[in-house]
């Protein structure tokens, strides 16, 4: 139990992070059934983040990974990375979080953000 609330707070420090440093209409962007922590083009920063480098071709959906690139603009460096949970690692701490953890807290936590975001655009 004191595992999973070490994912449930770097997700909740990303989410933080996000909503201060973009417009909290990023959780829009995150296609939940292409949602894959692990892949630097379908995790939270490469979705947000890859939105202007999708590209279409013959019904296939290419996207160039922007994990770094997001990583090099938001000023996080892989440390800053895992702390907020966009990324598997060991936090200063020691613990270590990975991906399957990271994938189960952030799906989560995308559900309950896009449902009540959504909610508060249509009042």
């Amino acid at each position: 139990m004191a595992r999973a609330r070490e994912y449930d707070r770097a997700v909740a420090r990303g989410v933080r992070f996000l909503d201060q440093r973009l417009d909290p209409g990023w959780v829009h962007l995150v296609e939940l059934p292409r949602f894959d922590i692990s892949n630097g083009c379908y995790c939270v920063l490469g979705m947000v983040y890859a939105e202007d480098q999708r590209r279409e071709v013959d019904g296939v959906d290419f996207r160039r990974s922007a994990w770094s690139v997001a990583v090099n603009a938001l000023d996080l460096y892989v440390h800053g990375a895992v702390r907020m949970g966009f990324d598997a690692g060991t936090l200063a701490d020691g613990t270590y979080l990975d991906y399957t953890g990271l994938q189960e807290a952030w799906r989560e936590r995308l559900e309950e953000l896009q449902e009540e975001r959504l909610a508060l655009k249509s009042q």
